[in-house]
């Protein structure tokens, strides 16, 4: 064989194998980049499912909650019906054992700490509400039937009942026992002074003066109803 014949088949055997070379690594560089590929499109899938099972956490969370807040409100409604039937059927004005009787109204003074919140509950399975103090001989009566000269601490006034009194804005209130506005109060000379901006419920005294009183704060509470 001619040395040039030799020489040409040299260089095709050279250039076969930079082309299967070159194949191998065109063949190297597309499965790099197909896993590349599958691995983003896999924590892309991972990701979504995340986000999915996060939103789906929450709305089940809100939804959770519309049902509860409207459950409490369909109790409260159904006892608030349950109370008006017993009151409808009642024939003479007196009040239950546990209960003082003033001007054609039953209360109760209870003598176990609750927030403001949790009293109202209390007195709604009742058939009450937290008390209305509507003018100044009803409060003398409240601070006289309900001992509180008892439960003074010497020199100093102490916070001893919830009221259903609330704050809606600076130094007006509104009773939540039927919605109106507070037109006689009896606030201590000092108050009230809504410290640190969350005083926003009235409570009595020990010497039957009002005070703001925070809201999640735990006190005595006298429930209301009519006899």
């Amino acid at each position: 064989m001619a040395c040039t014949e030799m020489y040409e088949m040299e260089n095709s055997s050279d250039e076969l194998r930079e082309e299967i070379g070159n194949d191998n690594k065109i063949r190297l560089w597309g499965k790099r980049w197909f896993k590349t590929v599958l691995f983003t499109l896999a924590m892309s899938l991972l990701s979504a499912v995340f986000l999915l099972t996060v939103i789906h956490f929450a709305t089940g969370v809100q939804l959770q909650q519309q049902f509860d807040s409207q459950g409490t409100k369909l109790a409260v409604l159904l006892t608030q019906i349950k109370c008006n039937t017993k009151l409808l059927s009642k024939e003479n004005i007196s009040c239950e054992d546990g209960w003082e009787l003033y001007k054609k109204h039953c209360y109760k003074f209870v003598e176990e700490t609750e927030t403001r919140e949790k009293a109202q509950e209390k007195c709604s399975e009742e058939c009450a509400c937290l008390v209305k103090i509507e003018n100044a001989d009803e409060n003398s009566f409240i601070y006289s039937a309900g001992g509180l000269p008892d439960t003074r601490v010497i020199g100093k006034l102490h916070e001893v009942y919830w009221t259903s009194g609330i704050r809606i804005k600076k130094n007006n209130w509104l009773w939540t026992a039927d919605g109106k506005l507070v037109t006689y109060d009896n606030f201590n000379s000092i108050e009230p002074n809504n410290i640190n901006g969350i005083e926003n419920c009235i409570s009595m005294s020990n010497d039957g003066t009002w005070n703001d009183y925070r809201c999640n704060g735990t006190l005595y509470y006298i429930c209301e109803k009519q006899a």
